[in-house]
């Protein structure tokens, strides 16, 4: 989305123009130095010394031109902004080194800041190395005062800018340094003037793929309310690789789920995620199942970078459900399958294979594993240890039978997530 702005006709009285002073910094050889922050200039009385460059506006040339030296205090991004300074449809160009004799261009700019023909250009600098910046104007619109601003890096763009990069508010910049930085190169109006919701637009076009991952996640509790005892989940940490369970209940490299106290469901990021998920901005979908598929009601900030969901209903038992997050890298999802009475985690859902592998982990004594709890205590009992006995066994026998379940679980072959 482009910003258009209504431009009001301005007169300007130039029957004294031709004995006014020329500025000090008239020619290159002339640049004055300037630092990090807000310079104010006038191109009143300047003329053109500098050379036409084809990517400086449709007759080439940035005319009554004035020049400043600029020493990179960073290594990095560097923007160049005349994105304040009232109605003037200027021009700007940036040179590395500041030899008048040899200049060698790194951008020139007409509009950049779409905003009232304003002029901006980012470029990536090396601390200690001199640049020039030569400011001017488009044919008929080369007397002005304006302001020129200059920064290592934009400053709106901070990890502790409370802003949402993906809602306009009444400032500038956002949170997301990554996504704020994109957008401001782009569009330089979101860092200088205000994060608007064309900025806004801008960032959910442009940051979406950012380096966000979900690095780990635990899945809802089958002991409390909304969801139902009798139903382990098999939750697959998935990255797009499809339905293979890499990670889940019981699975190599699982943390311990305590005594299967999990809810609700808790989810961490790699670094900052932009926008912060909310029930708006956290999507749920259902694959297979027969119960309504739950939405997000609630998001509760935990430790750091993790969120707590609670849903509004129980993952639909034999469904595949997706939860996915605005702000993350493409293809980055939780899934969840609710399998009841599959504690061996085949294809083939609760049978009496289970049963057979159910009594082997007994015997064994990985039942009784804290990491193995959520996954073979099919009861969900409360009581000492040990929590998984004989009780499990005739709870698993009761969901073959399809006594007290939501449905009758006979062997159906659970859904495969999607990738």
């Amino acid at each position: 989305m482009s910003r258009m702005y209504t431009l009001f006709a301005v007169g300007v009285l130039l029957s004294c123009a031709a004995v006014m002073a020329q500025p000090v910094n008239d020619n290159c050889a002339q640049a004055i130095p300037v630092v990090n922050g807000d310079t104010p200039f006038s191109t009143v009385g300047a003329t053109t010394d500098g050379p036409a460059h084809a990517t400086c506006g449709p007759d080439m040339q940035v005319n009554q031109d004035i020049w400043f030296q600029y020493t990179a205090t960073c290594t990095g991004l560097v923007p160049v902004l005349l994105c304040t300074g009232g109605v003037y449809d200027s021009r700007l160009a940036v040179y590395n080194g500041c030899n008048c004799g040899a200049l060698s261009l790194i951008a020139c700019d007409d509009n950049a800041c779409q905003f009232m023909g304003l002029s901006a250009i980012t470029f990536s600098a090396t601390v200690g190395n001199c640049y020039l910046i030569r400011v001017g104007g488009a044919p008929g619109a080369t007397v002005a005062d304006g302001s020129l601003s200059i920064s290592c890096g934009f400053a709106a763009c901070t990890p502790d800018n409370p802003n949402n990069c993906f809602a306009a508010n009444a400032s500038t910049g956002c949170g997301n340094v990554s996504c704020c930085n994109t957008v401001c190169t782009f569009d330089p109006f979101c860092c200088q003037v205000q994060w608007d919701g064309i900025c806004a637009n801008e960032a959910t076009t442009m940051c979406t793929n950012t380096s966000v991952n979900i690095v780990s996640a635990n899945p809802p509790t089958a002991a409390g309310n909304p969801y139902q005892p009798g139903q382990p989940y098999a939750d697959v940490l998935d990255t797009g690789m499809g339905a293979t369970v890499t990670a889940g209940i019981g699975a190599t490299g699982t943390l311990p789920q305590g005594a299967i106290q999990y809810s609700p469901i808790h989810v961490t990021f790699s670094g900052t995620i932009s926008p912060l998920p909310t029930p708006a901005n956290v999507t749920v979908t259902c694959t297979g199942g027969s119960l309504p598929c739950p939405t997000v009601t609630a998001v509760v900030p935990g430790g750091v970078n993790e969120f707590l969901l609670t849903l509004s209903g129980g993952i639909p038992p034999l469904s595949c459900t997706t939860i996915t997050f605005m702000g993350t890298a493409t293809g980055e999802k939780l899934q969840y399958r609710s399998n009841p009475g599959n504690v061996n985690l085949d294809a083939f859902g609760a049978t009496t294979q289970d049963l057979l592998f159910l009594v082997q982990r007994i015997n064994d004594g990985s039942a009784n594993l804290t990491e193995n709890l959520a996954r073979y205590n099919v009861n969900r009992s409360a009581l000492l240890p040990p929590h998984v006995n004989t009780q499990d066994l005739l709870r698993l026998v009761q969901l073959l039978n399809g006594v007290n379940t939501t449905q009758v679980f006979n062997g159906t072959v659970a859904a495969a997530c999607p990738p």
